[in-house]
């Protein structure tokens, strides 16, 4: 029979380890991570009765059986949940602001160099032989292609800056993946049931510094140990399976960027709904749709300005000429094509690892054919790949042809993919009579009649390309 001063002894050693308990509370009510801590004190039993002693069931005092941490994990996962939103919104709302306020800088947006442009147009109507009111209509003109093509790289640059802010987001990710594959280690290496509170607490942060980047489910062990799955299903794909972490990075079309998840080496599409980078992959197809719908908007007015332009006649009498011209134009595959290939128009890099053969088309200058590819993650490898090592056929057109070299100089120097060793440099005819083919749109003028332009209206505008 313990006596009373023992009893009273072991009281007083449990509620001070109790009150330290509280004190270590107290002393870190501003650490980041820390989670509260209760000391759980229960009785220490009295001793059973035996052969030559009686049972004594008054007891011994009490002690502290276990410093327990306040956790929850429905409330943990609600609390990543809405995180996870937060950040989503938050950084989509911030990129939103930057967009608008480039579409829509005070007096100087594109609706303003459209409404300039109609108004020379107005003035030109009211004095049709006024020389000025013509050259005030043209640089109004000029000023209106120059705003299209300003928000035309303004926007490009948008989807690239993305492009550039998820791979330095899923760099971040794929370090809280691993340092939680080491949590989980340390976790299962503790030998018992119950790890430690600091490793618990460390494992607690990550997991919430990782839920500010993308959502997901975790499944704990009985241990403490993690398990996690990608998006808010439940079912999503593993991205860390204890001491297995997958890796993630990125794929971009020209109007979806998304995340693969590799699992020691089986690649699939990560599908989640909130944190940073799903904002940020949102913003690329924001970005995308607006980009097209501006370059519709700018096709049309070509379109219908040009059809007015050429339906009259200039002072001289003679029919007017197309005033403006789009640059961009897009491949797509031909309908009617009838050989027994399957044609399809991507830059996506899984289509060309899947595919035969391929077909690398020009669109502008070298240096801008060759920041296209540079701007899709994982493409000049896999276009090595292909034609390097596994031999595929491939046919370049226009400038698609001269990245084949290992340099260009049009606008500035830059690297080609050097599958040809070479530099594209521009003719200089300087000592001769000879002149460059010329390359880009003009009228056609027709001047014998032939089987080659039939259906073709003379003077009508057409692209010359060598």
């Amino acid at each position: 029979m313990a006596s009373l001063f023992e009893i009273g002894k072991t009281g007083v050693q449990a509620y001070r380890q109790a009150l330290s308990v509280t004190g270590q509370n107290i002393a870190n009510i501003n650490t980041e991570g820390y989670n509260k801590r209760s000391a759980d004190i229960t009785e220490i039993a009295g001793v059973s009765g035996g052969a030559t002693n009686v049972s004594d069931s008054s007891g011994l005092g009490v002690r502290v059986a276990n410093i327990r941490r306040s956790f929850d994990s429905y409330l943990s996962d609600k609390t990543r949940t809405s995180q996870s939103d937060y950040e989503m919104l938050n950084d989509f709302v911030s990129k939103l602001s930057d967009l608008e306020n480039m579409l829509l800088p005070s007096g100087s947006d594109l609706g303003v160099f459209i409404g300039r442009f109609f108004d020379s147009l107005q003035d030109v109507a009211s004095s049709p032989d006024s020389i000025s009111a013509r050259t005030v209509s043209l640089e109004a003109g000029r000023a209106l292609s120059s705003s299209f093509n300003n928000y035309d790289k303004q926007l490009k640059d948008f989807k690239s800056s993305s492009i550039k802010e998820v791979d330095v987001k899923l760099t971040e990710a794929n370090l809280y993946l691993n340092q939680l594959v080491k949590v989980n280690g340390l976790i299962s290496g503790s030998g018992s049931k119950d790890a430690s509170n600091d490793i618990l607490d460390a494992r607690d942060q990550l997991l919430k510094d990782l839920s500010k980047l993308l959502n997901f489910t975790v499944d704990y062990e009985s241990t403490g140990e993690v398990n996690i799955r990608l998006g808010d299903s439940g079912n999503g794909v593993h991205i860390l399976q204890r001491s297995k972490a997958a890796i993630l990075s990125s794929s971009s079309t020209e109007n979806n960027l998304s995340i693969i998840v590799n699992n020691a080496g089986v690649k699939s599409t990560g599908i989640f709904s909130s944190g940073i980078i799903s904002g940020l992959s949102q913003f690329y197809s924001l970005v995308d749709s607006v980009s097209s719908e501006i370059s519709d908007l700018a096709q049309q007015m070509t379109d219908q300005i040009n059809d007015i332009q050429t339906s009259g006649i200039d002072l001289n009498g003679n029919i007017g000429k197309s005033m403006f011209s789009v640059n961009s134009m897009s491949p797509k595959a031909n309908s009617d094509n009838n050989l027994n290939y399957s044609v399809k128009v991507s830059s996506d890099v899984s289509d060309i690892k899947k595919s035969d053969k391929i077909v690398l088309p020009g669109q502008g200058s070298f240096k801008a054919c060759k920041n296209g590819i540079d701007n899709i993650k994982g493409l000049q490898e896999e276009l090595n790949e292909s034609v390097l090592v596994k031999k595929k056929p491939i046919y370049g057109i226009c400038a698609g042809m001269q990245l084949f070299a290992t340099k260009g100089y049009e606008e500035e120097e830059t690297s080609g993919l050097n599958w040809i060793p070479g530099e594209v440099v521009k003719l200089d005819l300087s000592p001769t009579n000879l002149k460059i083919p010329h390359m880009g749109w003009n009228e056609l003028k027709i001047e014998n009649n032939s089987k080659v332009f039939k259906d073709v209206v003379n003077k009508n505008h057409a692209y010359f390309i060598h």
